[in-house]
């Protein structure tokens, strides 16, 4: 084995977590050689009782190290793809069926049961329309006994 020039290196290194720059003693090319590959790189010479260290991309070229990243293969689907291929999923209203939800209420907080408004009389039949159409529907439920928290209807009219 013959002796290695060393040439001068610009390269600054650090060890994992250190401020202070490691004493770098300079860089020669070499040719490293391993059981399943050989690779053409730069080594660096540190002054002290240092260990090897491998670049990822030395040690991807030596065949030391495989990553196998299970890569998702993703195709930009179109609004109206999905709306073609899902079209039992976007007709009608959506709705939740068999599902209960439990409402998280502060028991310090007393309950409220709101005295309904008058709604005025030319509009009572389209309350009243709108309201069975949207049990029928089954977007919402009459309520048999009473309930301890009550709130009015609003009504709003839209402007056209």
């Amino acid at each position: 084995m013959r002796p290695i020039a060393l040439q001068r290196s610009k390269t600054r290194i650090f060890a994992y977590g250190a401020t202070n720059q490691l004493p770098v003693m300079g860089q020669f090319r070499a040719t490293l050689e391993c059981l399943s590959g050989a690779t053409t790189t730069q080594v660096h010479v540190i002054k002290g009782n240092f260990g090897c260290l491998l670049s990822y991309q030395t040690a991807s070229a030596l065949g030391l190290i495989m990553l196998n990243v299970n890569n998702v293969k993703t195709e930009h689907a179109t609004h109206e793809q999905l709306m073609k291929e899902y079209a039992h999923l976007f007709n009608g209203i959506g709705t939740l069926k068999n599902f209960e939800v439990k409402l998280h209420i502060d028991d310090t907080v007393p309950p409220v049961a709101q005295t309904p408004r008058r709604i005025p009389f030319h509009m009572r039949q389209k309350v009243s329309d709108a309201l069975d159409t949207l049990e029928s529907d089954g977007i919402i439920e009459k309520v048999s006994d009473a309930t301890p928290w009550v709130s009015p209807l609003v009504l709003s009219q839209r402007k056209m």
